[in-house]
């Protein structure tokens, strides 16, 4: 599916810098089930680091403000670039 191909696009992108930070933001939706960012955050993670072989030590998940639907973005971050922003 399209979320697992975006996954496999970015653990690539991380295997390709090996020095780099990866960061996990998921905003929840408005009216959206109890559990249902930790459930998206608990996948996103669970895929990275078991199917795909990614360090957990390199991934960083935050919870972001709501929107009107649920949204996940997914940062690459060099080494000693400046972490992403929250946009509200």
């Amino acid at each position: 599916n399209d979320e697992k191909a975006r996954l496999d696009n970015y653990a690539i992108a991380l295997q390709n810098d090996p020095t780099s930070t990866a960061y996990v933001i998921v905003y929840p939706g408005l009216g959206g089930r109890p559990g249902e960012v930790q459930q998206h955050t608990t996948r996103i993670v669970d895929y990275l680091v078991n199917s795909r072989g990614i360090n957990g030590s390199r991934l960083i998940t935050l919870v972001g403000p709501q929107r009107d639907v649920l949204l996940v973005e997914l940062w690459l971050c060099p080494q000693g670039a400046k972490p992403p922003s929250m946009a509200p």
